[in-house]
């Protein structure tokens, strides 16, 4: 462990340490042993289960439903066009199911 982090927890926005950020994790206090997953929404659906079983689930779930929002797009997406989303539409979506405005820049075609 190399440094702890004050109000970094993305579960109870507690104390965290750069090695559990570093496997995108909850601190141990929210998660006593920390969960891997073969991919990200694999791992963010494993944590928010296992944080649920300890009663200790609280902000992951907003990130839990950001993920499983942007799957079921990129799912729908997929089966329209045949292809899986880039990057930069990857965070056009996510700021969409966040309800945020913004602006989409990206160079000529690029999908947006």
């Amino acid at each position: 462990m190399k440094a702890i982090y004050r109000g970094a927890c993305p579960n109870c926005s507690g104390r965290i340490s750069d090695e559990r950020l570093v496997m995108k994790n909850p601190c141990d206090e929210c998660l006593d042993n920390p969960v891997t997953a073969e991919d990200y929404f694999e791992l963010v659906k494993a944590v928010r289960e296992a944080l649920e079983e300890r009663n200790k689930l609280k902000a992951w779930e907003e990130i839990y439903s950001l993920e499983k929002g942007l799957r079921d797009v990129e799912k729908f997406f997929k089966r329209a066009t045949g292809f899986t989303f880039w990057s930069a539409q990857r965070t056009w979506v996510k700021r969409l199911l966040k309800g945020r405005s913004f602006s989409i820049i990206a160079p000529t075609g690029m999908g947006k």
